[in-house]
């Protein structure tokens, strides 16, 4: 690993961890609802693939189920701080900023 690339990580607060679960949105101004993927998560923020485009500051409520049956999910109000168009996939990769554990 280059010697940028280890500074870089080392800045981080938090450690992403891969979980590739499913992830429910509720958009908070419009009511609107749809499933998508909850690529990675870290303790404040997280990297949804989405089918539909939010624009930076909108924000929803991420509802991440465990992986486990009985396991409690992770309910956030969330930001949108940032977005990338996947044309390979046609989603969108949103990542979100935390506010605030519901």
């Amino acid at each position: 690993m280059n010697s940028s690339i280890a500074a870089h990580r080392e800045k981080r607060n938090f450690i992403r961890m891969e979980v590739n679960t499913p992830a429910r949105i509720s958009v908070t101004k419009d009511d609107h609802h749809e499933t998508g993927i909850c690529k990675n998560l870290s303790g404040n923020g997280m990297l949804l693939e989405l089918s539909t485009q939010y624009d930076i500051g909108d924000q929803f409520v991420v509802k991440v189920s465990s992986a486990q049956e009985n396991g409690p999910s992770l309910d956030a109000l969330c930001t949108v701080a940032r977005l990338e168009n996947d044309e390979e996939s046609e989603t969108f990769l949103t990542g979100v900023v935390i506010d605030k554990i519901l």
